[in-house]
């Protein structure tokens, strides 16, 4: 944690530092601090798919999946138009709809 902490520094202004640091924090077993830089990634980057993948995936295995669908619905009116499809397919991936994601490619 603390090397990865070294590597985005705090006040970091990268959304894909951030999103890569929640990832990394998730897989270490620390959904609260993944969540906390996952959120920050978003504000900075709020038409970005992948850090509201990532948060609904750390939901999600925090046993929220409520709060994993309103990611995935908060993700769907942030993303630009043009990749609101893919987002939407990704979203029902990671939630386990697969006849869903289908359609939505």
């Amino acid at each position: 944690r603390e090397l990865a902490r070294l590597a985005v520094p705090p006040g970091s202004k990268s959304y894909r530092d951030l999103a890569w640091l929640g990832r990394l924090l998730d897989s270490a077993g620390l959904p609260a601090e993944a969540e906390r830089a996952l959120r920050e990634a978003i504000s900075l980057a709020p038409e970005a798919i992948d850090p509201w993948l990532a948060l609904a995936r750390v939901q999600r295995r925090d046993l929220r999946p409520e709060e994993a669908n309103r990611t995935l619905t908060h993700m769907a009116d942030r993303v630009t138009e043009s990749r609101r499809a893919l987002a939407i397919a990704r979203g029902h991936e990671l939630m386990g709809r697969f006849d869903d994601a289908e359609l939505s490619y």
